[in-house]
């Protein structure tokens, strides 16, 4: 009497990510004395120019809004890019009006830190973009731009074992990737070396069984312990050590142990099922769903307007895990009739039975 399993590691991700973003700047006064000043000496100024808003990492006092001073658009002179800075003169009445906003942008940061899916679509181009810039007395630009994605995978390995009954065995399906897990110093005179010590770690499927037929052979019982692993990748740690009386420390001769971070899925259970039966032993679902809005306070509530000055991410991940096992038991005077019909009789009578 043997046992044949056949087991069955589903992995299902589904993904899903929307974004409408609209970003509309206006400027007033393009033509006072200010702008017309600063195109005297460079036609390309711009009433946008005079403002910053958004402070930056090397300078923080650049979001100061209005600006003493300008710098125009680089130009190329005998193949140098050149650019003019130059300072921002008294406003006969008053000076350029800005009011710019940054919710998409404040979205577009938030969206990237909430999950790898929103993150590598917003490190790329919309789907779709439309940009534009309107330039009179009154300077107006805008920017749209939406991008919808879904996506969904399966991921299917099912390793098949057979095994006599009442016995335990085992299956691994598996990857075993090499890296640096030591390193020894080795010291000589006026100098030192390191001497890796390689391992390995293993992604994929272990499963060690052990079964049981029940008397009228309906039902096996079943010892499982299995497991699925993932690399998900290796940090690098630089090792330190003394030698000559120095601190040498082994970054310096680009070596590195390697940590690697591999997660693991377990199940360790006692299960019965029946002949042919499918069972699910476990599993694992992880659905991680944010929506972000950022928008003007007030306006971004009156209705119509308010998408003027609102901008939305809506994103969606989920993973779902399934183990199932399927056991068939395998009887020789069975499988003996199903391939050989009349065999067994033939050598019945072969005999004078």
């Amino acid at each position: 009497m043997q046992i044949n399993v056949e087991t069955r590691f589903l992995l299902v991700n589904q993904d899903f990510f929307e974004e409408i973003g609209f970003d509309l700047d206006v400027y007033f006064g393009a033509d006072n004395n200010q702008v017309q000043f600063a195109r005297a000496n460079d036609p390309t100024v711009r009433a946008s120019d005079f403002f910053q808003f958004n402070p930056s990492a090397t300078s923080p006092d650049s979001g100061q809004g209005l600006q003493r001073s300008i710098t125009g658009a680089a130009n190329t002179i005998n193949g140098a890019a050149t650019s003019t800075t130059q300072g921002v003169i008294n406003p006969t009445r008053y000076s350029p009006i800005g009011a710019a906003q940054n919710s998409l942008g404040l979205t577009e940061q938030l969206g990237s830190n909430a999950g790898n899916f929103a993150s590598s679509i917003l490190s790329a181009a919309p789907a779709l973009g439309v940009a534009g810039q309107f330039l009179n007395d009154i300077q107006v630009d805008f920017l749209v731009k939406a991008t919808q994605d879904d996506q969904r995978s399966v991921q299917l390995t099912a390793p098949r074992l057979t095994f006599t009954n009442g016995q335990i065995a085992n299956i691994v399906v598996a990857t075993q990737t090499a890296f640096v897990s030591q390193l020894t110093p080795v010291v000589a005179t006026s100098a030192v070396g390191f001497t890796p010590t390689v391992s390995v770690v293993s992604e994929g499927v272990t499963m060690e069984i052990e079964g049981t037929v029940s008397s009228d052979r309906r039902y096996v019982t079943m010892n499982v312990q299995t497991g699925v692993s993932r690399i998900d990748g290796f940090a690098e740690q630089p090792v330190t050590a003394v030698a000559g009386g120095q601190l040498v420390n082994s970054q310096d001769v680009q070596s590195f142990i390697q940590l690697p971070t591999v997660t693991v899925t377990r199940i360790q259970t006692t299960v019965t099922a029946p002949d042919q039966g499918t069972v699910l032993l476990g599993g694992q679902r992880l659905v991680t769903e944010f929506e972000i809005e950022t928008g003007v306070p007030v306006v971004s509530k009156i209705p119509i307007l308010s998408r003027f000055f609102t901008n939305r991410v809506e994103s969606k991940e989920e993973q779902t895990l399934l183990i199932l096992i399927k056991p068939t038991i395998l009887s020789q005077a069975e499988q003996e009739e199903r391939n050989f019909p009349g065999l067994g009789d033939t050598i019945q009578n072969s005999f004078g039975g």
